[in-house]
């Protein structure tokens, strides 16, 4: 794609965008977002309008535009990449907004670009890896494919040569990291619980009274009994426990449980061990 046409398409993704989570389209807000001039910015208008004939109509009153009542949104980026936007071309969000999202685990850059190099090309690892279990450190050998950013942590997926099978390494824990002199052997099995998709249906808590299901459904599905989430298998459990969904609802109960897995009998060989109520080491 030739860069003006880039350009072109990056701004229109933007108006949708404002359209989206603004609910409306005017030219002074353009302007300044974009560093655009008032014809400028209404010659963009008119772009999206030829572009999108079915998304836009003219409040006269208000010299705005604003969604067609029908227009659905699919395909328009969610709230956060909105955020991104904004804040990416100096827009204060400080405002109306406050970020209160609070963590302790932003990785350390020379450990990103090793395991970046690592996953790319298939290299192993030497680590010292600090657990529950060992919390003075152990060596391993790992042979990483995929960094995974959850809520609450980051790891690493990885072949580890000790335990002979696929582990989730929490980035944290990583004392120290070295390339090995050795890349990933061919004759590694398949990730298989990363490769396999599942469904996780979540629903109100069984335990929750008439009303304060109605409440949850409203708050998290929109009114609907239950949401579908399709999820690596390898990363269900930690799916669950961000959203603090309970998998054994008679002793995980509310009020601190206010979501319940509606299909634990389905998916129940994917969890770890301990949300099915044992122990396991496969998460380090």
């Amino acid at each position: 794609m030739a860069k003006g046409n880039q350009i072109f398409h990056e701004r229109l993704a933007i108006l949708a965008t404002l359209l989206k989570w603004e609910g409306e389209l005017k030219n002074s807000r353009i302007q300044k977002l974009l560093g655009l001039t008032s014809v400028r910015a209404s010659r963009l208008i008119a772009e999206f309008r030829e572009t999108f004939p079915d998304r836009l109509e003219l409040d006269t009153q208000n010299k705005r535009w604003v969604p067609r009542q029908q227009v659905a949104n699919h395909g328009v980026p969610d709230f956060d990449n909105y955020l991104e936007q904004v804040k990416f071309r100096e827009e204060s969000v400080g405002e109306w907004l406050e970020d209160a999202r609070a963590t302790f685990l932003t990785p350390h850059p020379e450990t990103v670009a090793i395991l970046r190099k690592a996953c790319i090309e298939g290299l192993g690892l030497e680590i010292n890896y600090r657990s529950m279990r060992h919390p003075d450190g152990q060596e391993r050998v790992i042979y990483p494919h995929t960094v995974v950013r959850m809520n609450r942590r980051w790891h690493v997926r990885s072949w580890c040569g000790l335990r002979e099978d696929y582990r989730d390494f929490n980035v944290g824990r990583i004392r120290s990291i070295k390339m090995s002199t050795e890349t990933r052997p061919s004759s590694l099995p398949e990730d298989s619980e990363w490769e396999t998709k599942i469904d996780l249906r979540v629903g109100a808590h069984r335990h929750l009274d008439e009303g304060q299901a109605r409440l949850v459904r409203d708050e998290y599905f929109e009114g609907a009994v239950a949401r579908r989430l399709n999820v690596r298998a390898a990363i269900a459990g930690y799916v669950l426990q961000d959203l603090q969904v309970a998998t054994l609802a008679e002793i995980e109960t509310p009020p601190r449980y206010q979501l319940e897995l509606l299909n634990v009998d389905e998916v129940n060989r994917h969890l770890f061990p301990e949300i099915k109520g044992g122990s396991s080491d496969k998460k380090l």
